[in-house]
């Protein structure tokens, strides 16, 4: 498997498969990066996950500090940061690498690196922000920084732990170009239909 892996990440694309991939790179980057409504279920899908975790969405005052720690870049914000906040959420695994790759130039030059970054980086404080509520709610709760940051990436994904064959679906045009949540939200959906019942009921 160690094998396979390694293959996976060296593996030298087709000439069709870069070209390809700038069609799903474009259609990941309209469909998401570029739609305000996408921004809006985004927050609002980590509120919900979040809370399957213990985090209500009423807990604004975590929720503020967490805005907080970001923009000031405290302590909290840079140890979390040392975890990896930040390199695992679905902007910089999915947008970015696909639209900053060499074989994308031509969207590079449409949008300019700067707008793609830009407009990426914001979808991406979104989801580090729900990361960044979660690190310090279950450390107020007396959890070491190691397991607050493992409840943290359980709640809202790491979109970089996934299968050779996961990745090729949702780099493939003829695969599932968002298939990564619906891999990490149902087992997270499961288990707390089994656990928490009431934490998907209250939704309703």
């Amino acid at each position: 498997p160690i094998y396979d892996d390694i293959q996976e990440i060296i593996r030298v694309k087709t000439p069709l498969q870069k070209n390809l991939n700038k069609v799903v790179a474009g259609f990941k980057f309209g469909k998401v990066v570029m739609n305000p409504a996408t921004h809006a279920r985004n927050v609002m899908s980590n509120f919900i996950l979040n809370d399957f975790e213990g985090l209500s969405p009423s807990r604004l005052d975590i929720y503020g500090k967490a805005a907080k720690e970001i923009a000031i870049k405290g302590d909290l914000y840079k140890e979390a940061k040392a975890f990896g906040l930040g390199l695992d959420t679905f902007a910089s695994r999915e947008i970015k690498d696909l639209l900053t790759g060499p074989e994308s130039a031509g969207f590079i030059k449409k949008f300019g690196k700067q707008t793609i970054d830009q407009l990426s980086n914001l979808y991406q404080k979104e989801e580090e922000w729900a990361k960044m509520a979660q690190y310090i709610f279950q450390k107020s709760k007396g959890l070491s920084p190691d397991e607050a940051w493992k409840v943290a990436e359980r709640a809202t994904f790491n979109y970089a732990q996934v299968t050779p064959f996961i990745r090729r679906l949702r780099e493939n045009i003829f695969g599932f170009p968002f298939i990564t949540f619906t891999y990490k939200a149902t087992p997270q959906v499961a288990k707390t239909l089994a656990t928490k019942p009431t934490k998907i009921s209250n939704i309703g």
